[in-house]
C-alpha cells in the first residue's frame, strides 16, 4: 500500500500524526484550488469545476477534524468557529445547505 496515497475514508486512519498530515495536504490543495479559481481568465466552466472540488476537500477536510477528535488531537473544528479562518470562507447562497462559492 503507497503511503503517500490519502486513505478514501478518514476512519481507515489509525494514527494520529498521519491524520494530521491529510488534513495539511487537504488545505494545501484547498488554497491552490481557491487561488487557481480567483483567475479572471478562466472560463465559466472551469470556475464551476474549480468549486465543486474546492467543496469536495472542505468536505473532506471536515471528515479528517472528526477524525483527529477521535484519535484525542486538536479540536480544529471549534478552533476554526473560534478564529474563523477568512481564506476558507466562500460565499454561502441560501438554501444551498453549506455550498460555498469561491469564483
Amino acid at each position: 500500500k503507497d503511503v503517500s496515497l490519502r486513505p478514501y475514508l478518514a476512519s481507515e486512519c489509525k494514527d494520529l500524526s498521519d491524520a494530521e498530515r491529510w488534513r495539511r495536504d487537504v488545505m494545501k490543495e484547498a488554497s491552490r484550488k481557491i487561488s487557481e479559481i480567483q483567475n479572471a481568465s478562466l472560463g465559466e466552466y472551469r470556475i464551476r469545476e474549480l468549486n465543486d472540488e474546492i467543496n469536495k476537500l472542505l468536505r473532506e477536510k471536515g471528515h479528517w477534524e472528526r477524525r483527529i477528535i477521535e484519535l484525542g488531537g486538536t479540536d480544529y473544528i471549534a478552533k476554526a468557529r473560534r478564529e474563523r479562518d477568512a481564506q476558507f470562507q466562500g460565499a454561502e447562497a441560501q438554501g444551498s445547505a453549506g455550498y460555498k462559492y469561491f469564483g
